[in-house]
């Protein structure tokens, strides 16, 4: 849309490879990097030691932009780097792991001179008022969503255990899915087919990126409801 050339870096070990992407940026021929941690959709994760020795060998010309959507799920956050490297921005979208997606709220950390050249490009009130309303109430309420994320992870540990006996590998993410590949004789996109016609909609994993067309995206959900996913999903093997 705004007309910039995009090199994408391939995973290694289904993990986002910071040596490879060291080395793409060493020239500070690119203007921007984009790190999505955890990543999706494999739900693997860099720790903020592991990025901060990254950060230190990226061009201070190059903005890191770090996407943490589903950070919380994994207990940890790169924001205090956004202090310490003035060209590291640090995105939290509150659609994943504060359940607020219909109000559309996010918030990013940055130097003061981003964050001052940022609203000189914003429209105004961007986010809506009960947007606004809903992202500051559900911030005040730190132990609440303490509590989901650790039962959230117990969900997610007992979806990829269930996946696993079905058959095929899961990356070991820590957030709230689990990318399953299928066993070889098994065709994802079918799969996902027969599961649709029967009310369950997994995501079909080639379509976010490349490498992954025989896997799978499946969310952890409450316990009632993921037993009724992998009853679901089982049906639709079996058939």
């Amino acid at each position: 849309v705004v007309g910039c050339r995009v090199e994408r870096l391939p995973l290694r070990d289904w993990q986002v490879d910071l040596d490879r992407a060291a080395e793409f940026l060493a020239g500070g021929d690119f203007d921007l990097f984009v790190l999505v941690n955890p990543n999706s959709p494999t739900g693997l994760l860099h720790t903020p030691a592991r990025v901060k020795e990254f950060l230190r060998l990226v061009p201070e010309c190059t903005l890191v932009w770090i996407d943490e959507a589903y950070a919380d799920y994994a207990g940890i956050t790169c924001e205090p780097l956004a202090l310490e490297f003035p060209n590291v921005v640090v995105c939290k979208s509150m659609s994943k792991v504060y359940s607020l997606s219909g109000v559309r709220a996010a918030y990013a950390l940055g130097s003061f001179e981003f964050v001052e050249c940022l609203s000189l490009r914003t429209p105004p009130w961007v986010v809506s008022l009960p947007g606004q309303v809903a992202a500051v109430a559900a911030l005040n309420d730190p132990a609440y969503y303490a509590a989901r994320y650790a039962e959230t992870r117990q969900l997610r540990a007992d979806l990829d255990a269930e996946l696993r006996m079905i058959g095929g590998e899961t990356a070991k993410g820590e957030t709230n899915f689990v990318l399953w590949f299928l066993p070889a004789a098994m065709d994802a996109s079918l799969v996902a087919d027969r599961c649709r016609k029967r009310g369950l909609f997994l995501r079909e994993a080639a379509s976010i990126g490349a490498g992954l067309e025989n896997a799978l995206r499946v969310s952890a959900k409450p316990r009632e409801v993921q037993t009724k996913l992998l009853g679901i999903l089982r049906d639709a093997l079996d058939s």
